[in-house]
């Protein structure tokens, strides 16, 4: 589909729905995303439609395993930001009638998503400070979501993850010692089911975060959502990968774990350190798997974003030796 196409199918979805929207200026394509394609596009309307942002699948009718469709990350970003979650205002769910394929149009926020700008640009100084303490309130609030106001969700318990983690390593067939030496180690050390499954945002790290020199503007990137262990989503955030080289600052880099979890347990969450420990050793090995995954399709594709991702592998072979030398 060429620009001039997608522009003109998407300003005829929002004036099906009664938006106020009458013409589209110009469309860019943002990078980053490796799922998904993320436009931004600038109309002569006022807020919030005069600068919005559509998300659509690209070649892809279908999610990725373990991911859930674009339709349900639209219903979560809506649900959750009607609790406290800052995230952007969804206008539109796309239909098969638009010709644009499966996705949504929401509102635009202002401020910035690359983590190392995030961990170094002077005007956010002042954020930075508290970024960890706001992460733990925002992951308070998400997982005191109730599930009976959420779509439907696979509910997932640890041992399920790390089996079909396995079942997607072996299918590459690219044998890696730390990786085995990794799925032995976690499987001796799964947590009890003693704990109230939540809403798990899946992927809630620097760099699905938008961050302004007041703190956390929105959350993004729904699509790995699922009903489970909350403890998933801070061991998540503090894994080695999402700390961008400020491997001194658990908390994607910029904060400390005391911090978060002095806020998360202030708004009412139930922290458990042990937990968190073996959900960031998983989520390296989760990510691991990914960029090999990532690597297999770049030589498949030519896709030089996922062959960058591709590379990555050994920087999470290096981490999982790390958590499992300190972590015992």
């Amino acid at each position: 589909m060429t620009e001039a196409e997608l522009k003109d199918r998407l300003l005829a979805a929002m004036r099906k729905r009664d938006l106020p929207v009458n013409d589209i200026g110009s469309m860019r394509r943002l990078t980053g995303g490796a799922m998904q394609e993320t436009w931004r596009i600038n109309t002569s309307s006022p807020s919030p439609y005069g600068n919005v942002i559509l998300r659509r699948a690209s070649d892809r009718d279908e999610p990725r395993p373990g991911t859930v469709s674009l339709r349900v990350q639209a219903e979560l970003t809506e649900a959750s930001r009607i609790r406290g979650v800052p995230g952007p205002v969804v206008l539109a769910i796309l239909e098969d009638a638009d010709g644009l394929g499966k996705g949504f149009v929401m509102s635009c926020v202002e401020g910035e998503t690359i983590p190392q700008r995030i961990l170094k640009l002077p005007i956010l100084a002042k954020a930075r400070e508290t970024l960890a303490d706001e992460c733990g309130r925002i992951l308070a609030a998400l997982h005191a979501t109730p599930n009976q106001v959420l779509p439907e969700l696979p509910h997932v318990t640890a041992a399920e993850r790390l089996q079909t983690l396995y079942a997607q390593y072996r299918r590459q067939g690219r044998n890696r010692p730390v990786f085995e030496l990794a799925f032995s180690w976690l499987r001796r050390r799964l947590p009890p089911s003693d704990i109230a499954p939540t809403l798990v945002h899946g992927d809630f790290r620097n760099g699905n975060l938008i961050i302004d020199e007041s703190g956390v503007a929105a959350v993004l990137d729904w699509e790995r959502a699922f009903i489970g262990d909350p403890m998933f989503d801070i061991g998540w955030l503090c894994m080695g990968s999402w700390r961008f080289g400020a491997i001194d600052n658990p908390v994607g880099g910029f904060g400390s774990i005391e911090a978060l979890a002095s806020a998360y347990q202030a708004k009412g969450g139930r922290f458990d350190l042990d937990r968190v420990r073996f959900w960031e050793a998983y989520g390296s090995l989760d990510w691991g798997v990914t960029t090999v995954d990532l690597a297999i399709e770049a030589e498949e594709t030519g896709a030089i974003e996922t062959a960058a991702i591709g590379r990555r592998t050994t920087e999470t072979e290096i981490d999982l030796l790390r958590l499992m030398r300190d972590h015992g």
